[in-house]
């Protein structure tokens, strides 16, 4: 076992909590999913919290664990299921997500879209 792969592995789980956290926060009477053509999409837009920095800070919260895991046991099994799921099940889930935001949401999405990268940005000093 590597102990260095517990860093990427605590920092995902705490990414996700974040997440989790500003999810409670935009609906505070629970998770409400609507259904559009594409897929089940939340009631509310989020660009906050880890939102700011990435359109997708869960899936990414994900990959560092699944990375962290990999480490860890040093395993290539775990990295080979980790790859495959991301290669398949990863570019149609996503495309089909951002379809439903785009939707759901119109140019609030699209303009959200533009100014925030699928997986990191680094934040832009703004000056006054």
């Amino acid at each position: 076992m590597n102990l260095a792969g517990l860093i990427p592995v605590l920092s995902g789980f705490v990414l996700m909590a974040w997440c989790f956290i500003i999810h409670f926060r935009q609906s505070p009477a629970g998770w409400r999913i609507e259904r559009t053509p594409y897929y089940p999409t939340p009631a509310y837009l989020i660009t906050e919290g880890p939102y700011r920095f990435s359109r997708n800070p869960i899936y990414l919260a994900a990959w560092m664990i699944w990375i962290g895991w990999t480490i860890f046991f040093g395993s290539l099994v775990i990295g080979a299921v980790f790859a495959t799921l991301a290669v398949v099940a990863g570019p149609f889930i996503l495309h089909r997500e951002e379809k439903g935001l785009e939707a759901r949401f119109g140019g609030a999405w699209v303009q959200y879209a533009k100014t925030t990268a699928r997986w990191f940005s680094v934040p832009r000093l703004r000056r006054k």
